[in-house]
């Protein structure tokens, strides 16, 4: 028997990009010897995984929490925490978290190997800063919630989407970042429920670094 501890196992986070976080439990030796790998990864509201395969794995990705995009070849599905996702050897897929709160996912890569390029990810500090790019608008008044977007948005690194949840269609909101912004600026609604509305925006477009091992020539969905 072997039991893996936070000690030997640290959270890792992809280069240069907030909000997405990995950790290794299973798979590379000594320490972790295994021949299925195991590893949690988190996703920060409005960040994604970009397209990848897993070579000659077989993948169970098993959504903890959290609610998930998942979209491989032409079909896209919604994930919700306890739902399970399986790929067979050398699928393509990609994964955003299109809710408002931080996805958990439990991926299981059979054989092992895949998950080891997640070890040259860096250590990640105790909270990533996507993380908190989360403003829930609706305990506001009216007249604050356009300036207290526009000082959260400046705040955040280029390309680090800042989720927003309203209680109305912020359509004014939009009109008047659009004048301020121009191009630079993104826009994506996430969800619509009741008289609840969040929306991913950004400045510029997100960074596209090769966030997930083995997918360099991959292209980012939509953040």
């Amino acid at each position: 028997m072997r039991v893996t501890g936070p000690e030997s196992t640290p959270v890792r986070r992809a280069p240069r990009a907030a909000g997405l976080r990995a950790r290794v439990l299973a798979g590379p030796g000594p320490d972790l010897a295994s021949e299925t790998g195991l590893v949690e990864i988190v996703i920060a509201p409005g960040r994604s995984l970009p397209a990848h395969a897993h070579g000659e794995a077989e993948t169970l990705v098993y959504v903890v929490s959290g609610r998930a995009r998942v979209v491989s070849g032409d079909r896209s599905e919604e994930v919700l925490g306890g739902g399970v996702v399986h790929l067979p050897p050398a699928t393509e897929v990609a994964v955003t978290n299109c809710g408002v709160d931080t996805l958990r996912l439990l991926v299981v890569f059979s054989p092992a190997g895949f998950e080891e390029g997640f070890l040259a990810w860096e250590a990640a500090p105790p909270e990533d800063e996507e993380e908190r790019a989360l403003l829930d608008l609706t305990g506001l008044p009216r007249p604050q919630r356009h300036k207290t977007v526009i000082a959260a948005l400046e705040a955040l690194r280029p390309g680090t989407p800042l989720v927003i949840v309203n209680d109305h269609e912020p359509a004014g909101l939009k009109r008047q970042l659009d004048r301020r912004y121009e191009a630079r600026l993104g826009w994506d609604v996430r969800e619509r429920t009741g008289d609840r509305v969040a929306v991913a925006i950004w400045l510029d477009h997100p960074p596209e670094p090769d966030l997930v091992p083995g997918a360099a020539n991959a292209t980012p969905t939509d953040a």
